[in-house]
């Protein structure tokens, strides 16, 4: 049995809600929480006593193998929390637990490729929607601040109000951060770099990606000569950039279809040892000829 807990310190959020090209919505909202995640606990019914760093008491049920619990309390909003210790009481068992909670700081400032659209959010998303959200809003001064908890994988999802009719989102993905980064993303554009994958092997550097466009269910088909790519403002070399194509099987309409990627293969003038980290990988595509405009992310610790 484990006990994992996940804080979610940013402040109350009540904003729009972007509609992507599908009609799905997304409610920009949030409320400061900590999620605990039990697992491998017997299933039934508990009750959760918070001792520190704040008294609290809720029953809860557990009803699978690996549960998070969400406990929204304004009183989390503190990204300085650092401990928590809990009382939990079942059927068979009693027991406290001190865990050790801890959050690390994004932040930076929004540029655009098109005109100043306001407001500009922050999403923490998930690989699917959860019962609650970590998101920010971008400063009317165009600077952010978003805490993200330790030893979860980021996927961080930054677009304006036009997402969805005229732009996409950018990424910024990490397999788990280890300390605080600062970034400045650009917003607004048509293209999207989503789920950028990047791993480093024999003194080459190896980035994979799919591509998507806000007017089209296909994107046009892409050369090296319209991506761009520094590593820690080292402009990469590319080397190999070729395509590949995925199978995405829909099990609510029980078939699939292939999708488009590429696979990209580049060097810098210094090796992965000689970098400083944490290591910021930054794609980025501006084509005139194709109309296509967009940035995405990818941390190394």
């Amino acid at each position: 049995m484990k006990i994992n807990l996940y804080l979610n310190p940013n402040p109350p959020l009540n904003g729009d809600v972007l509609i992507d090209r599908w009609g799905r919505k997304y409610f920009m909202k949030n409320e400061p929480f900590l999620e605990v995640e039990f697992i491998n606990f017997p299933k039934g019914e508990y009750e959760v006593e918070f001792l520190y760093p704040f008294a609290n008491l809720k029953k809860i049920e557990i009803k699978s193998s690996r549960e998070s619990i969400y406990f929204l309390d304004k009183r989390f909003g503190d990204p300085s929390i650092s401990q928590i210790k809990l009382k939990l009481k079942g059927k068979n068992i009693e027991k406290e637990f001190d865990i050790g909670v801890k959050v690390y700081k994004i932040t930076g400032k929004i540029k655009r490729f098109n005109k100043r659209i306001f407001p500009v959010y922050l999403w923490a998303a998930r690989e699917k929607l959860m019962k609650y959200e970590i998101i920010a809003k971008v400063k009317e001064n165009d600077t952010f601040t978003i805490y993200y908890p330790e030893g979860r994988k980021l996927r961080l999802f930054i677009a304006d109000t036009t997402y969805g009719k005229s732009s996409l989102e950018t990424w910024i993905y990490a397999d788990e951060l280890k300390g605080d980064i600062k970034v400045n993303p650009f917003v607004g554009g048509n293209f999207e770099f989503y789920e950028i994958k990047v791993w480093y092997h024999d003194e080459m550097w190896n980035v994979f990606f799919i591509p998507a466009i806000v007017d089209s269910i296909y994107p046009p088909d892409l050369n090296k000569e319209d991506i761009k790519l520094w590593i820690n403002d080292f402009s990469v070399k590319i080397k190999s950039f070729t395509p590949h194509r995925l199978y995405f099987y829909s099990h609510e309409k029980n078939k699939g279809k292939y999708y488009p990627a590429y696979l990209l293969t580049g060097i810098i003038e210094k090796l992965k040892d000689e970098l400083e980290y944490p290591i910021i990988i930054r794609l980025f595509i501006s084509s005139n000829k194709k109309n296509l405009k967009g940035e995405g992310w990818y941390i190394c610790f």
